[in-house]
């Protein structure tokens, strides 16, 4: 069995129909990974709207890194361990293993920033990250923004 992961865009969290809605999503998928992202969420206010919403979840969030908290990850830690957590202030990198089963993967929760230079530093780690993982197992959650117009298409080179 894999391990069952979602992730949701939920502009300004700080709502009680919002809270709620997290709430029946997790439940209705009976999800053991979640990630929510664009979250608008200062840190202060953080640890009250999880509670409402993450009850018998696992938590990290990237607020040390990035001051509205872009990205929230949600885990069942009765079923799923998560080693190596890494946060940066677009994404947050993990190995997620199954209690049941012993699977391994890596999952990036992502939240990809509107200025250039940072959708730049994005792609390459992310690129930094698949060329580590080699063969491995790798889902990347998220959003990334849509562009404004066709001059902001990032080109790489991906060889």
């Amino acid at each position: 069995m894999m391990i069952r992961s979602a992730c949701w865009n939920i502009t300004g969290v700080n709502g009680l129909l919002k809270i709620q809605e997290m709430k029946h999503f997790i439940r209705q998928y009976d999800l053991q990974i979640c990630t929510v992202v664009d979250t608008k969420v200062r840190r202060l206010k953080a640890s009250a709207i999880t509670q409402m919403f993450a009850v018998g979840l696992s938590l990290a969030m990237n607020h040390h890194v990035c001051g509205i908290g872009r990205i929230w990850l949600g885990w069942d830690s009765e079923e799923v361990i998560l080693d190596d957590l890494s946060m940066e202030e677009q994404i947050i990198h993990c190995e997620a293993t199954s209690r049941v089963n012993g699977l391994k993967s890596f999952l990036s929760s992502v939240y990809r920033n509107n200025v250039e230079i940072l959708r730049r530093r994005l792609l390459d780690r992310l690129l930094e990250l698949s060329s580590s993982l080699q063969a491995a197992s790798w889902a990347v959650l998220g959003y990334c923004n849509t562009l404004r117009s066709p001059l902001e298409i990032l080109v790489h080179d991906l060889e």
